[in-house]
């Protein structure tokens, strides 16, 4: 059956029913009928007629029903005619049982589509979020574990990371005694000599370090049996800092360590200060501590991070390995060690292979791996290995 709820605001005019007065209200008087005694009919009226009687629904004020349903009124029928007066709380029942089933089944079925609608569209989202969280796991840290983000980061066994590492020749474990050339401009000055200290002064002490000045060099020439350390305007690279040694036989051979000051110029500090932390504990022959850059920060610098603040000093892990690698400074009346026996002198072949070995991994057409580690085999028993400090594994933002 068709029928109309009761909109207080636009009257349904020829369809209005003056409970209280028990008389079909004409269009002139609707203005005249209150609010709780408006009710629709289920058929036009033709008001040029008698009326016959008609089935009939009270609007409830306080809870409107828009549906059929029965509560007090039990009657199949209910007419104009009737002495019977329902209050507004009461529903009377429409005398076509079947558009009452036929709406309750319509809205069964409206229900069960939505609920298996709403059940479908969680699972898809929990399944979405699982997929996009396994890929940014594998993208970023390497594992297809999606919890990674959320886990404690763990030190690598000091094993692995004396594996890992590369070492300076030495005749025996008594330290490694090494000269850096600060080729840096002035404003890197300060970093360097905080982090040279810093290092230097460990707990093993494993380095006996030593710093000369040489000219400004961008481009930083290395020279063998030594540590040189630059910076300059690279360019848009994908690091902000590197740092490059030349191995024979698996022993380092020289190291060099840029600044990309195209990326740390407007840096804040100490995203500069971790740059410069972490390239110096690569010169030493140290690897990463651990590389994952969105886990809980472990408070040295070889730990990859997007929090430097948190990474400031090469801590003590570096240290005892550094220790296992070299050994520990003999006392202070002793005479340092002078090397590895005469320096490892490349061919001008070999120097100029590098060469373009660098310039192939500072312009990306070297295959480095996703965590800026490269290597090229240079023959004869010479390779380059260069490490990368991506953008985004120690960066801060901006001043």
């Amino acid at each position: 059956q068709p029928w109309f709820a009761y909109d207080v605001e636009q009257p349904k005019v020829g369809m209005a029913i003056d409970v209280s007065q028990q008389r079909t209200v004409l269009p002139s008087t609707i203005a005249s009928v209150s609010e709780q005694d408006q009710i629709c009919s289920t058929a036009p009226i033709d008001f040029s007629k008698p009326q016959p009687a008609q089935p009939y629904f009270v609007y409830d004020i306080d809870k409107p029903k828009y549906e059929m349903g029965c509560e007090v009124c039990p009657a199949s029928t209910a007419s104009i005619s009737e002495e019977h007066i329902c209050s507004k709380e009461e529903q009377i029942c429409s005398t076509v049982e079947s558009s009452f089933e036929t709406l309750m089944k319509r809205r069964k079925l409206r229900c069960g589509v939505t609920k298996v609608c709403l059940k479908r569209a969680a699972i898809f989202i929990v399944l979405l979020a699982i997929a996009i969280s396994v890929g940014l796991s594998w993208l970023f840290n390497n594992t297809l574990n999606p919890f990674s983000f959320f886990m404690d980061p763990n030190y690598s066994d000091i094993t692995d990371g004396y594996n890992l590492a590369n070492k300076w020749r030495r005749r025996d474990k008594r330290g490694l005694d090494i000269v850096i050339e600060n080729a840096l401009d002035e404003r890197w000055v300060p970093y360097f000599d905080e982090y040279v200290q810093q290092w230097d002064d460990g707990n093993p002490d494993s380095l006996r370090l030593q710093t000369t000045r040489v000219a400004v060099d961008n481009d930083c020439d290395p020279r063998p049996n030594l540590i040189k350390v630059c910076n300059g305007n690279y360019g848009n690279t994908d690091w902000d800092g590197i740092n490059y040694f030349l191995t024979s036989g698996g022993y380092i051979v020289w190291s060099t360590s840029k600044m990309n000051d195209y990326h740390l110029d407007n840096a804040i500090e100490a995203r500069r200060k971790y740059t410069m932390c972490h390239e110096l504990g690569h010169a030493f022959g140290l690897h990463h501590t651990d590389e994952n850059h969105h886990n809980t920060n472990l408070g040295d610098c070889m730990d990859y991070t997007r929090r430097p603040h948190g990474n400031l000093t090469p801590g003590k892990y570096n240290h005892e390995l550094l220790a296992l690698m070299y050994g520990t400074i003999p006392p202070a009346e002793s005479e340092p060690e002078e090397g590895g026996g005469e320096p490892d002198i490349p061919s001008e072949f070999i120097k100029e292979k590098y060469k373009k070995g660098v310039k192939k991994i500072e312009e990306n057409d070297n295959k480095c791996n996703k965590r800026g580690f490269c290597v090229e085999d240079l023959g004869g028993g010479y390779k380059l290995v260069g490490n990368k400090l991506l953008i985004g594994r120690g960066s801060a933002g901006k001043d």
